[in-house]
């Protein structure tokens, strides 16, 4: 169904320029779970940084469902996406007020959120004209 704009629902521009970077410094945000003792969704909305890890680290621990649309990010103090932020952003962040959208949390690891497992993420690269096209 169409995209409707409005003061809440706006356009997230820009998007992925480049596939996801192998960074250290990305940010997740979500309103998600903070733990994998409290089941509530956080009131507040959460940033974390994170580092972007091969898929080849990935595939230690998710085995071959990893595939290139894929990428797996990993924060200090096993921090990262999970449970009710599925669908929330990461980005990649070059100031404080410039950032470009470059993946979406997908998964997180069934061992739990505070696991030392990275948290997935569908790199939306291969998306961007997609995006652009369906949020016209």
């Amino acid at each position: 169904m169409p995209i409707e704009f409005t003061d809440y629902i706006r356009r997230l521009l820009p998007l992925a320029l480049h596939e996801l970077p192998a960074k250290p410094d990305l940010r997740s945000i979500g309103w998600g779970q903070t733990s994998d003792s409290n089941s509530s969704l956080s009131e507040d909305l959460q940033v974390v940084r994170v580092a972007s890890v091969t898929n080849n680290e990935s595939k230690i621990v998710y085995g071959n469902q990893i595939t290139d649309k894929m990428g797996c990010v990993v924060g200090n103090y096993n921090e990262g996406a999970c449970h009710g932020g599925i669908g929330s952003p990461l980005l990649d962040a070059y100031s404080r007020y410039t950032a470009i959208h470059v993946g979406f949390a997908s998964f997180v690891s069934s061992n739990g959120c505070e696991s030392t497992d990275p948290s997935g993420y569908t790199r939306i690269y291969g998306y961007v004209n997609w995006i652009t096209e369906v949020t016209r």
